[in-house]
């Protein structure tokens, strides 16, 4: 409930009335001590009894207020919100309408030449409410001419100082896998990494690997999409990595993941699995947040993952790591019409590339996050490994050709 007070209602208000901020700290301390959500009331007793007068007396008026707006729900609430913002976006679009009007019965130039000029500044708006209403922006650009524009976070010192800024924290920039062996393969955000094997050997192991360790080892956000196992058991699978995670929990049993998966923890296990281990990976404020979904649509797309992780950022927490077990389990194609070609799991690769580096957080700023994904080899392909001592080679792929091109790193599962 609090990441929805923080990640909706707060961005509304914020830098409009500061009030807003210490009132919503009153909703946090209150949630972290008991547990619930303040109502009204005792929200006013808080803010009484805390001797914060000023607060209690602004929310008294918002409260009493008949010109504000008091919905029944949450749905209500937004629903009413798209409705003024649909209105707003209208009605600048009918200004835009109109001012291109008078510039055409006006023109400043005869000819064709006359007719270009209102006709840019109308699409130039246009673009805007579009980029507006779809809460991004198309691009990122800067103009290379001269001085470059300060301010926007897109010139070379800006760029260079959020490095430099970053650089103290040491892994702000770069992670490692850490498998033995593979020290050297540092990932950044935005990075597409593939998982390649044949079926049944392991693809995915190394995946959520990875993605615990974002999670455990870094501090990071992770969304794991699976389409290849259950949400059951890939919650199971993330809790057993945890608690057989040594480092963490030296001298406790061994869990395994068939005594799980079968019922067959003893006593012992049971309370250090649920009540110590999952517990810290759920509890612990230095580790990240794991959100974990399994698509019920069995034509699940790029569109569907879009919003979702659009969904995630603006309800549940930012997303730091996106994880999809697998990538090839998608559909390629908007239309259910289509028979999906080769051609259309390239370009589904591309396009998860693309999301990767132009993400956009709540407030809209372009924040790369960093991709892991699978895809399955060929029997072909296997057969070849098998007479080359358990060795792929990227032509393995042949199939995809794209991961040669989008992947930033690929590595392969023999086992």
């Amino acid at each position: 409930k609090l990441s929805e007070y923080r990640a909706k209602f707060k961005l509304l208000f914020h830098e409009i009335d500061p009030i807003y901020d210490e009132i919503l700290g009153q909703f946090e301390d209150f949630y972290k001590t008991y547990d619930t959500v303040l109502t009204e009331e005792i929200l006013l007793d808080q803010l009484e009894l805390a001797g914060h007068s000023k607060e209690a007396q602004y929310f008294r008026t918002l409260m009493e207020d008949p010109l504000v707006a008091v919905y029944e729900g949450e749905a209500d609430f937004f629903n009413a919100l798209e409705q003024a913002e649909t209105e707003k976006t209208l009605n600048e679009l009918f200004k835009a309408q109109q001012t291109f009007q008078l510039e055409l019965s006006d023109r400043k130039q005869l000819g064709l030449l006359g007719i270009v000029a209102p006709i840019e500044t109308f699409l130039t708006t246009a673009h805007a409410l579009k980029s507006r209403s779809s809460r991004s922006e198309t691009s990122t650009s800067s103009y290379l001419y001269e001085d470059e524009v300060q301010g926007q976070g897109t010139s070379l010192k800006e760029i260079y100082q959020e490095i430099k800024s970053k650089a103290d924290t040491g892994d702000a920039q770069y992670f490692n896998c850490g498998l033995k062996g593979f020290d050297d393969a540092l990932f950044k955000d935005g990075d597409l990494i593939f998982y390649g094997g044949y079926t049944s050997q392991g693809k995915s192991v190394p995946l959520r690997h990875n993605a615990y360790r974002q999670i455990t080892h870094y501090g990071r956000n992770v969304a794991f999409f699976t389409k290849e196992m259950t949400h059951r058991d890939v919650r199971i699978f993330f809790a057993s990595l945890h608690a057989n995670n040594k480092q963490r929990f030296p001298g406790t049993p061994y869990i395994e993941v068939k005594k799980v998966l079968e019922g067959r923890l003893s006593p012992e296990e049971e309370d250090f699995y649920f009540n110590y281990a999952d517990r810290d990976l759920l509890c612990n404020e230095n580790y990240g947040t794991l959100y974990l979904d399994q698509p019920n649509k069995s034509r699940y797309r790029m569109s569907d993952l879009t919003a979702q992780l659009d969904e995630i950022e603006a309800t549940k927490m930012p997303v730091e790591c996106l994880a999809y077990d697998y990538l090839m389990l998608m559909y390629p194609v908007e239309s259910d019409k289509i028979t999906p070609q080769r051609q259309d799991y390239n370009e589904m690769v591309k396009e998860f590339k693309n999301l990767l580096m132009t993400h956009r957080n709540i407030k809209g700023h372009v924040t790369p996050i960093l991709g892991f994904t699978a895809a399955k080899i060929s029997r072909g392909a296997l057969k070849e490994c098998e007479k080359n001592n358990g060795v792929y080679e990227l032509s393995a792929f042949s199939d995809y050709s794209e991961i040669e091109f989008s992947a930033d790193h690929v590595f392969t599962v023999y086992m």
